[in-house]
């Protein structure tokens, strides 16, 4: 459990609310990263603690250079840590992705659709894009009705890192 304290809440839901990571959240990361549950539907599978690392040295990264990022996630009520979500900027096509990864203990309590919902919101409020993407492997049907429940649409199917995916998108309202 991580006690909330003043470190620069980006994001609030109804029971949620998101910060920047830091490298003291190695830990945190890592026991989601490390569960092959909940990294199932990675092409990497579970994370070393090394990439996962890695991960977390990226997401700090992001944040310095574009102010948005895969952030922390918290329970309001009881501080609990639930795992990351947040927009990140594809480098290629200069295109913004959503996207979540929770505990499992987390999951089927709509606490991703709520996630997802208050990023796409946040987007369009606060960062000058025309549209969103998603992606989840293609296999992942919990995580596409999360992005249907959400207003994204089925785009396209892709590969990515050799993996069968699908990209869904939502064009600003």
């Amino acid at each position: 459990m991580s006690k909330k304290n003043n470190l620069n809440i980006i994001l609030t839901t109804q029971r949620t609310y998101l910060r920047a990571f830091n490298l003291l959240d190695l830990d945190l990361l890592y026991n989601l990263h490390k569960n092959p549950d909940v990294m199932h539907y990675f092409a990497s599978g579970p994370r070393t603690k090394l990439q996962t690392l890695n991960n977390l040295k990226y997401f700090i990264a992001h944040q310095t250079k574009y102010q948005f990022s895969e952030w922390a996630v918290f329970e309001k009520d009881s501080h609990k840590f639930i795992g990351r979500a947040g927009p990140l900027l594809w480098e290629e096509s200069k295109e913004i992705e959503i996207g979540y990864v929770l505990n499992k203990n987390f999951w089927g309590l709509g606490f991703a659709t709520e996630l997802a919902k208050s990023l796409i919101s946040y987007i369009f409020s606060n960062l000058n894009f025309k549209h969103i993407i998603a992606v989840t492997a293609a296999n992942n049907l919990a995580s596409r009705r999360v992005l249907e429940k959400s207003g994204l649409k089925f785009n396209k199917n892709i590969i990515l890192e050799n993996f069968p995916a699908v990209q869904y998108i939502i064009k600003t309202p």
